[in-house]
């Protein structure tokens, strides 16, 4: 059975709460995608992303087979031994990947369905301001994709 959105973000079942990107390695290399994952989190604080604390927000990389492991770790590396982020220790997970749930859909594509609370959780969470003070332009402003 499935655990549900609700279980998951409530730290009663051990999952992280975390995407599964489906891509064409043909468009995009999965060494891109790792680079746009760096760009997205907080890696020096454990069990933390942000506003949400717990287990299951901790940040962590799920590989499928050896080639992402190997790309996983030399991600993992470059950025540690970069110390853009500030420190020395990252807290970035790195584990073979197991069956993935996706949420019900009422969470499916909220920053299109709540927009406003959307922006509001990110603005006020300090999100945009931690990756802007971290990477400066590198990270664009949130946008919708389907404009």
């Amino acid at each position: 059975p499935s655990p549900s959105y609700r279980q998951v973000s409530a730290g009663v079942t051990g999952h992280a709460e975390s995407l599964q990107v489906l891509y064409d390695p043909k468009v995009v290399s999965y060494e891109e995608l790792l680079q746009v994952y760096w760009h997205q989190i907080d890696p020096t604080v454990k069990d933390r992303q942000f506003c949400d604390g717990g287990k299951q927000y901790r940040s962590a990389i799920f590989y499928h087979n050896e080639s992402q492991k190997e790309a996983a770790y030399a991600s993992f590396e470059k950025y540690m031994d970069s110390g853009v982020f500030g420190t020395k220790k990252l807290y970035t997970e790195i584990k073979p990947a197991k069956p993935f749930w996706p949420a019900e859909d009422y969470h499916q594509d909220y920053y299109l369905k709540k927009p406003m609370l959307y922006k509001y959780y990110r603005f006020n969470c300090g999100r945009d301001q931690y990756l802007r003070s971290i990477w400066g332009d590198q990270v664009p402003a949130p946008t919708n994709p389907d404009q």
